[in-house]
């Protein structure tokens, strides 16, 4: 009885039957695994293993086959004698498997929807705070290449960067409070050179009770002050929404005050889908009234049934959900951010399962099409 080949197997090896000799494929010598790559966001479906392959019997560092293929991240196991015919089927094989890893896009990127998506590490503040090393190894096997900071977890800027860096991660943008931007720009600026970000910005204004028109002028003054100060030094200043700018205010909202009087020159925004639904407005009429102003996106998904119309900023974290199972129409959305002028997606989940919840997002994402 021949062995028993898995779906995806059996789909592979019957394109490589066509090529090579039959008699070659009467029993799998070749097994061909899915493994998840870590490397750079590489799709985690296009990282391929080949075991007992029986081809060839030197496989160390300087081997022919080594020098060949042993930067593909492939793993082989060469038990017999060579063979022409073996080698001329492991070639093809092999060469195969790399232009499946070389044609994948990057993590949780699709047909339709490019990213280039990144995590916001903030999703994964519990592992941070009880051992920095757990976080980023956790980040960079879910196959993330960029991040977004929230916090160094008491590490120097300069030692973060470096295992930042250790761990394959890019960091495009990071948050600080609104106080640093109010009373140290230029310390945000240094912070934010050293850590070798692009983007630096703020994810709360400080406000006592509703946010009111005082408090959102102020906020105006610093953002466009604190924006000059970071364009100095080649880093680009952003506000991230977070519910309570959406209140109504002389026939408009505080978001449109806020995108009116600051300087485009120096202030963007970055919409956190989740903060726009929350008090019961559009992501996609948003993007739509003031495009290229909104250059970073939160892609956050909300549960089903949670009740809009609430400016106060604050939610359950258990109302995260994965992407593609809640309320959002993610087609539109992401549709209507590319059209807009999105440049940077980080996945945001601050729920207690994120874990598990990152995967499936990255599925959704992977096959979304609009």
């Amino acid at each position: 009885m021949r062995p028993r080949v898995a779906s995806h197997e059996r789909t592979f090896r019957t394109r490589v039957c066509n090529a090579v000799d039959q008699e070659d494929c009467a029993t799998p010598s070749v097994r061909i695994q899915p493994e998840r790559s870590t490397d750079h966001g590489v799709h985690a479906a296009s990282a391929w293993k080949i075991e007992n392959a029986g081809l060839y019997p030197q496989t160390g560092p300087g081997s022919p086959i080594f020098l060949l293929f042993g930067w593909t991240g492939l793993g082989f196991n060469f038990p017999v004698k060579p063979s022409i015919r073996r080698f001329k089927r492991f070639v093809f094989v092999a060469l195969c498997a790399l232009t499946l890893q070389l044609s994948a896009g990057p993590v949780g990127t699709g047909p339709d929807f490019k990213g280039p998506l990144g995590l916001q590490l903030y999703s994964l503040r519990g592992q941070f705070t009880r051992n920095v090393h757990e976080g980023l190894k956790l980040t960079q096997g879910y196959g993330f290449r960029d991040v977004e900071l929230a916090g160094t977890y008491n590490l120097s800027s300069a030692k973060f960067r470096e295992m930042l860096k250790e761990h394959g991660l890019r960091p495009i943008s990071g948050h600080f409070s609104f106080e640093r931007y109010r009373d140290d720009a230029e310390g945000v600026a240094r912070d934010a050179k050293v850590l070798g970000l692009k983007y630096a910005g703020c994810a709360w204004i400080a406000h006592q009770r509703e946010f009111d028109e005082q408090e959102c002028r102020q906020a105006i003054e610093v953002f466009n002050r604190a924006g000059k100060v970071l364009a100095k030094h080649g880093i680009k200043f952003f506000y991230h929404c977070h519910g309570y700018e959406f209140r109504a205010h002389a026939g408009e909202t505080f978001m449109d005050l806020l995108m009116r009087e600051t300087d485009p020159k120096y202030v963007r925004f970055e919409m956190d889908v989740f903060w726009v639904k929350h008090p019961g407005h559009d992501p996609v009429y948003w993007l739509q009234k003031y495009p290229k102003r909104w250059e970073l996106m939160h892609v956050k998904d909300m549960k089903k049934g949670m009740k809009t119309g609430d400016f106060s900023g604050k939610a359950d974290v258990t109302n995260d959900v994965p992407i593609g199972t809640g309320q959002m129409d993610w087609a539109a959305i992401l549709k209507a951010a590319k059209k807009s002028g999105v440049k940077h997606y980080f996945i945001e989940d601050e729920s207690p399962t994120v874990v598990d919840q990152i995967p499936q997002s990255l599925r959704y994402l992977e096959q979304l099409r609009f």
